[in-house]
């Protein structure tokens, strides 16, 4: 380790914030739109409006009566808006970008609005065949009807009546057709859904129209999908005729490794066959096991003869002269090459046909359709309400949400509206996106167009707002169109999400929300090498009562009044394995966070799994350390090595179990770098999921892949990622999480343009939440009166009685005079070599530094922002002359806070001039669960031992000598010897505290406990009960009352129990006198030590209603492992309004 970053002056975080103010942002307009480029007002914004959809592309009639039908009292003056099915392309450049919902051109005739609509399929061309693809967002196109005034779309006439040489006519044209069924996902990602099965039914035919064919073959391509460790092969009949076999006719041999789902086998070939219908017969091959056969589509490419039937047609020539038979003066022929810029051709008769010369070059896309011709309708979806997205001022939050919960969605507005970053906030409903920003389809690109319009808007900051965050308040799927059975059987309302389009291996595979932030134009076709203009976070929440525990998490956490050390304690956890890179990497992590100019200010905890013994495959000891941590508190956890979506490590450090379970009070900031722990798009919801929406518990926001990653690149994201997680911005706070993780992703894009990797990883939080970690900065700044610098550091011995002396000061480096309260110090003994054991799959040793144990734990005052603190150094420390860490936290009386942690100074040597202290330790109460217990008690079979102890020196935390530790005995044969990790001193300056420590899974029967208790001087104390464990013993209330009688607007109701620090249920109701219930309300969650969290009631019956005056009876209930306890009623009055 590197000394001389150990601890970072005031003066080097007050220098950092002056720089950071002096940076210049340069958003050139060059990455942006012109302005021009949108509407200043929807078209949406007023008028009639009406919703229909499509299913496929060309010409539709909707006919006078249900224009009319649809509330039109005047069908002529309704015109049509939107562009359907066209998907949005991934790629931001002004030439393809369409903005609002633009006038398609319409001709009203005798039976209705003619129009032409483009459904959900496109056709591109490869080796100059035609190939289609799906609109993975929707099944259907969009467009939108209304009556408002406005000018009619003209559809101009160009061309010429005549061709040149009637000889160059082009009479036929390359039609294609299709067959593809999208039925389900070989392993639940990219866009990719496969169709027939054909793993047991191995032949099927499909039916194809091919009508005016006109040539002697006819050519296919057919994706096939399979699952085998072999190659299979195809083979092929047209209209019952074997078709030639070719080699390439195969779906080579998958790969038999993890996250490989299929391989696809693409054979294309020329069917000889002719006619207007086509049987193609597809037969499946295989002389292995076969695990997935399926067809994903076939697509039909033949010459066919330029011949309306029924009255339209659809088709497309490269040559400008071209002649359509079956078509008259009246027959118009569109050039629909751009379904937004139709223009008309200037044709003339010639016999059974009409001929043309068109004026523009290249391939051109036509539909020709007669008045009286049989056209498809349009679907009815109806009415839309008006709306003006773009009308609205640049923010610098929007919250994307789905309607059922915006109501929750608006309280995150309001908690950033109204804290220190007075954010401007939009909250939006993803429908209202959908119609203004994708013409209806649910495209992911359509909040992107929104939010790219906000960013070009306020590149500049002109409107003193420029768009920063983007949070996404709902959860999506693989399947965007819900296709699939089991996406089908999900009820709940979905958001879109981005997916790569194939699907055939994890590894090449991924959902993003980084799209959502590529908003400089340009943008998107190379994801992997784009940059991040915006933070961006989701919420993946499913229902209303999800979304409202998440909020209600996120206002705790912001208002957290936990007042204590963990706001600055670090946890970095390192899995085996792998020649030792998940270690390496967290070491690397650590120096890149302890190299900011902040990152002197945290207490680090490591937990390498190789430095326990492994157990029966498993670290009992490393799990008990983890979760003792988190019971504790940690303002950020990393973990660093292999997981699935619902454990951690091979040997289950974090298990499903526990992952249900982690009800604490206070929660971290996770990033887990490891393979898919938050794949919230698949059916099952992943971990990362359930620790997110744990109420009263598990985590308040996540970094973590969404797909398996890779071990050196994650190594590579945790370090950019250590480098900006303590940054600070102008005015001296830590960066928002969201814009942490921006940053990072925007060095690793600059290092590495085209590493997907960093892609697959996604913040599922507030991306505009801090860490609740107080800005303010503890300094130690005495020992002894000498001053504590790096040049010159003191040594502290043991057995020495030391005077520490220090100052709280602000972000900008002034010392806060008006800072008066509490501070806690805990002191640390000498950095120690840790070397690993080398166990795992490719396990390696590996050393590494960590902090040495507590030795000192003690609260004191802090008056005019300066404190003095006393400490009795214990006898017995350490050998190592490096290094020691003194941690500090300080809470005003007016809950303002500050951390501070410093590591220049040794501990080393003893004190031989120190006076003797011959005076033990005492023990002023110890019980099990709750003080009414007397030894001999019957308990729980997992009861919190609570004990307080005091001395006139102090008590003992080193667990440096051999039997001077604080231990608990059981039945005098098991020994705990890690009790002093569960002490907390007393809030004064008083040389005592309180023992907390858990028992668990005790067996029934009787039971003796001895408490041993050492001083720092070596002098022990000890105490024994008695007791007796009882399985399913009811937890015990032993009041439930309110802090208010008479009430006039609320009270307030509490319960002290017998079930400290444990998960309960609770149920406090309030009755009339003839025992109907008037307002409950019921809770779980981890319970403060002997008092339950307060019920409010706010004087309504459950119905809303504010309840009469008069005498009311109110009583509790708790649960908890099954078993149930109810109090007495209570009587409780209520006053007038």
């Amino acid at each position: 380790m590197n000394k001389k970053i150990h601890n970072i002056t005031i003066k080097s975080i007050a220098g950092l914030i002056m720089v950071v103010a002096a940076m210049i942002l340069v958003s050139p307009r060059t990455y942006a739109f012109t302005l021009e480029k949108y509407a200043q007002n929807s078209v949406l914004s007023e008028g009639k409006w009406v919703k229909v959809s499509v299913t496929e592309t060309g010409m539709h009639l909707i006919t006078t009566a249900d224009l009319k039908k649809w509330g039109f009292s005047d069908p002529s003056k309704v015109k049509v808006y939107g562009y359907g099915g066209r998907r949005i392309s991934d790629k931001l450049v002004s030439a393809n970008y369409i903005d609002d919902l633009p006038q398609v051109a319409s001709v009203h005739t005798s039976r209705g609005l003619m129009f032409y609509g483009v459904g959900p399929v496109t056709w591109s061309t490869k080796s100059s065949h035609f190939v289609h693809s799906l609109n993975p967002f929707s099944t259907v196109g969009y467009y939108f009807l209304s009556d408002k005034e406005a000018e009619p779309c003209e559809i101009p006439v160009v061309g010429r009546p005549s061709v040149t040489d009637e000889s160059s006519l082009s009479e036929t044209f390359v039609d294609r057709v299709f067959h593809e069924k999208d039925l389900m996902s070989a392993g639940e990602t990219g866009h990719m859904l496969l169709g027939e099965d054909f793993k047991y039914s191995t032949n099927q035919n499909f039916v194809f129209e091919t009508p005016d064919n006109q040539g002697e073959t006819v050519w296919m391509r057919c994706s096939f999908v399979t699952k085998t460790y072999a190659s299979t092969s195809l083979r092929f009949t047209a209209n019952g005729v074997e078709q030639e076999y070719s080699p390439s006719d195969i779906v080579k041999a998958s790969s038999n490794t993890p996250y490989t789902h299929c391989s696809e086998g693409v054979i294309e070939k020329n069917l000889n066959v002719t006619g207007d219908k086509i049987t193609l017969g597809v037969s499946y091959n295989s002389s292995v096991t076969v695990h997935l056969a399926r067809l994903n589509y076939l697509t039909l490419n033949y010459n066919r003869l330029m011949k309306m039937r029924d009255g339209k047609l659809d088709f497309r020539a490269s040559a400008t002269a071209q002649k359509l038979r079956g078509a008259t003066s009246e027959t118009r022929v569109w050039d629909v090459t751009n379904p937004l810029e139709i223009k008309e051709m200037d044709k003339a008769v010639s016999g059974d046909a009409v001929i043309w010369t068109n004026a523009y070059t290249g391939r051109r896309e036509y539909t020709a359709w007669d008045e009286n011709g049989t056209f498809p309708s349009p679907t009815y979806e109806g009415m839309v309400a008006n709306q003006n997205l773009h009308a609205l001022e640049v923010p610098d939050m929007v919250i994307f949400t789905i309607g059922q919960w915006h109501a929750q969605a608006e309280r995150i507005a309001d908690l950033h509206r109204n804290s220190i970053d007075s954010l401007e906030v939009l909250v939006i409903n993803q429908d209202e996106v959908f119609n203004e920003f994708s013409s209806g389809t649910r495209d992911v690109n359509s909040f992107r167009k929104m939010l790219k319009m906000f960013w070009d808007r306020g590149i500049d900051g002109a409107g003193g707002h420029k768009l920063k965050y983007a949070l996404f308040m709902g959860r999506g799927s693989f399947d965007n169109r819900q296709l699939t059975p089991e996406v089908q059987a999900l009820d709940f309302p979905m958001m879109p999400t981005w997916q790569s389009e194939g699907g055939f291996s994890d590894n090449d595979s991924y959902s993003t929300d980084d799209i959502f932030a590529f908003l400089s134009d340009g943008s998107g076709s190379n994801i992997s090498a784009d940059k991040l203009n915006i933070a961006v976070g989701r919420m993946p929440v499913r229902s209303v009562d999800e979304a409202k525990a998440v909020v209600d998490k996120l206002y705790k956490y912001v208002n957290s009044s936990l007042s204590d050390s963990w706001k600055n304690q670090m946890l970095l956890i390192a899995d085996d394995d792998d020649n030792g890179a998940h270690m390496l990497q967290t070491e690397s992590l650590y120096n890149e966070m302890l190299k900011s100019p902040s990152g002197g200010q945290f207490f680090y905890n490591k937990l390498f799994l190789d430095s326990y013994v492994k157990t029966n495959n498993q670290y009992p000891e490393a799990h008990e350390q983890m979760m003792r941590m988190l019971r504790e508190g940690v303002m950020f956890l990393s973990y660093i090595g292999h997981a699935n979506t619902s454990s951690w490590s091979h040997e289950g450090l974090l298990t499903y179990e526990d992952i249900c379970n982690l009800y604490y009070k206070r929660i971290p900031v996770v990033y887990a770098a490891t393979c898919e722990f938050m794949r919230w798009d698949a059916v099952a919801v992943s971990g990362g999921e359930i620790m997110f929406k744990t109420d009263n518990g598990g985590v308040i926001a996540m970094i973590s892949a969404c797909r398996p990653v890779f071990i050196a690149d994650n190594g590579t994201l945790t370090n950019y990622l250590g480098s900006k997680l303590l940054e600070r911005d102008k005015d001296g706070n830590f960066m928002p999480i969201g814009e942490i993780l921006r940053r990072a992703k925007n060095v690793f894009a600059e290092t590495n343009k085209s590493n997907s990797n960093k892609l697959r990883y996604a913040l599922m939080g507030d991306p505009a939440m801090r860490f609740t970690t107080p800005t303010n900065v503890v300094a130690l700044e005495t020992i002894d009166g000498k001053p504590v610098n790096f040049d010159d550091q003191v040594t502290i011995m043991a057995n020495q009685d030391v005077t520490l002396t220090g100052a709280v000061y602000d972000a900008k480096g002034n010392r806060m005079s008006d800072f008066n309260g509490m501070i806690e110090a805990t002191l640390f003994d000498a950095e120690r070599s840790v070397t690993t054991l080398g166990q795992g799959d490719n396990g390696l040793e590996v050393t590494y530094e960590e902090q040495g144990g507590r030795l000192f734990a003690v609260r004191d005052s802090v008056n005019g922002g300066g404190f003095t603190i006393k400490v009795a150094m214990p006898s017995e420390i350490a050998s190592n002359f490096r290094p020691a860490a003194l941690n500090l936290f300080a809470v005003s009386k007016d809950k303002q806070e500050a951390i501070g942690c410093n590591r220049d100074f040794y501990v080393y040597g003893f004190d031989e001039t120190a006076q003797a202290d011959t005076i033990a330790p005492t023990i002023e109460y110890y019980y099990l669960n709750h003080e009414t217990f007397k030894s001999g008690d019957v308990v729980n079979e997992s009861p919190m031992v609570i004990a307080h102890v005091s001395d006139n020196r102090g008590i003992n935390l080193s667990t440096a000598g051999i039997g001077h530790q604080i231990t608990l005995t059981l039945d005098g044969v098991e020994t705990f010897n890690d009790v002093s990790l569960y002490y907390t001193p007393d809030a004064s300056d008083t040389s005592g505290g309180v023992i907390m420590f858990p028992l668990s899974d005790l067996t029934e029967g009787v039971h003796t406990l001895r408490l041993r208790v050492w001083d720092t001087s070596g002098n022990a104390t000890e105490e024994t009960i008695e007791f007796v464990v009882k399985m399913g013993l009811a937890p015990r209330v032993y009041d439930v009352y309110t802090d208010v009688n008479p009430a006039s607007t609320e009270a307030n109701f509490y319960l002290t129990h017998n079930r400290p620090d444990q998960m309960i249920t609770v149920k406090v109701g309030v009755y009339d006198l003839l025992g109907k219930e008037v307002w409950s309300e019921t809770r779980s969650g981890r319970s403060d030590m002997f008092t339950s969290f307060p019920f409010n009631w706010n004087l309504c019956d459950n119905a809303g209603r504010r309840v009469l005056r008069g005498i009311y009876v109110y009583r509790a209930s708790i649960s908890t492992d099954g078993e149930n306890f109810a109090t007495d009623s209570k009587r409780i009055a209520v006053t007038a309004p």
